[in-house]
């Protein structure tokens, strides 16, 4: 992408100073002959967190979005398999979202207080592990 003189630049270095956690947007710029907003933030283990659009935007309406796509994503082929159901009634369809809504919420609350009960322990790397299914 192209910094403020127009020169090509990695995505990441245009964010090499910025505070961490702390949202940084550099409006629009050049990438891939496309005129883009670019909003970014350097995150707490050093990797960034880069976001580019055709709409400008801040990072926590992404982070919104992020969430609902990770629902859809749930519902769609991580566990729920909604697609299999194979449902033509809406309104069979809509209490059957009604209900993956309900236990998706339930398993969100369930993980979450799973994890404040008994956290992973953190490796030496400095992630926790990699969790599989039971």
């Amino acid at each position: 992408m192209t910094n403020e003189s127009g020169k090509e630049v990695c995505a990441d270095w245009l964010f090499r100073d910025s505070p961490i956690q702390q949202e940084r947007s550099l409006g629009i710029r050049r990438l891939l002959g496309h005129r883009l907003f670019v909003s970014g933030t350097r995150l707490v283990d050093g990797d960034f967190l880069i976001v580019i659009s055709d709409k400008d935007f801040g990072l926590s309406d992404y982070a919104l979005r992020w969430g609902i796509e990770t629902m859809f994503a749930a519902f769609k082929s991580r566990g729920f398999h909604l697609e299999d159901m194979q449902i033509t009634s809406s309104k069979r369809l809509s209490r059957l979202l009604g209900l993956l809504a309900i236990t998706y919420g339930w398993a969100f609350a369930a993980g979450k207080w799973l994890t404040q009960t008994s956290p992973l322990k953190v490796k030496k790397h400095g992630r926790a592990p990699h969790q599989s299914g039971p």
